[in-house]
């Protein structure tokens, strides 16, 4: 005879497993588990979301900021270009000629 099964008063063995009480306290322990897992993956879940919303966020950030950078380098050339082309209108010199004369000179 297994451990489980014991020998009642008539003397026919009753196994414990199949005792609808035990049944019923497992299955309920089983459903505080499964509540208990289902919590967690909810929780693992917000946290996942969050994370995935701050990469976007920082991803966001980076894109900002490198677009400002272009916006500002593309500024600074464009004034550079201004300022070369008033240069050249004011003393009659042409690009060449401009160039030679930055080059001849140092700056320091």
């Amino acid at each position: 005879m297994c451990r489980c099964c014991a020998v009642n008063s008539v003397g026919s063995s009753v196994c414990s497993r199949y005792d609808p009480d035990v049944l019923r306290q497992e299955v309920a322990v089983r459903k505080q588990h499964v509540e208990q897992l289902r919590r967690e993956l909810r929780h693992m879940k917000t946290e996942m979301q969050h994370t995935q919303d701050g990469v976007h966020a920082l991803s966001m950030y980076d894109v900002i900021c490198f677009t400002h950078i272009i916006h500002h380098v593309f500024t600074l050339v464009h004034f550079v270009f201004t300022l070369v082309l008033c240069v050249m209108l004011f003393t009659g010199k042409s690009l060449v000629r401009l160039w030679s004369i930055f080059y001849e000179k140092p700056w320091f």
